[in-house]
């Protein structure tokens, strides 16, 4: 099992923000090289991980054992970014422009 590190971020139109992170622990073989990987290219693996097997919908069961909400979609935007895998985690000046496929608010919505 690998475990995934995935930050919530919610962003309002007037400039605040709420950030949570959350673990998932998903299948090794489903990953495939990333959990193997010591360069880790965190764009590559946000693209790639949208294909793991109802990805989106573990990571809202895990928000909702964790009791976090997505706010109101008509002022905020919410992102669900992989942020570290196993033992490597995205360093803090990472460029988060640079992910362009990662969860985002209709994801999160029923």
């Amino acid at each position: 099992m690998a475990a995934i590190k995935v930050q919530i971020k919610s962003n309002h139109e007037d400039g605040d923000s709420i950030e949570n992170t959350i673990t998932l622990n998903l299948e090794d073989a489903l990953l495939g090289e990333m959990v193997t990987a010591t360069d880790i290219d965190w764009a590559k693996i946000n693209a790639s991980i949208l294909s793991y097997p109802d990805y989106s919908t573990l990571v809202k069961e895990q928000m909702q054992a964790n009791k976090i909400e997505v706010p109101d979609a008509n002022y905020w935007t919410t992102n669900g970014t992989v942020i570290g895998i196993n033992d490597h985690n995205m360093p803090e000046d990472y460029d988060m422009y640079m992910i362009e496929d990662r969860l985002m608010t209709g994801d999160f919505l029923d």
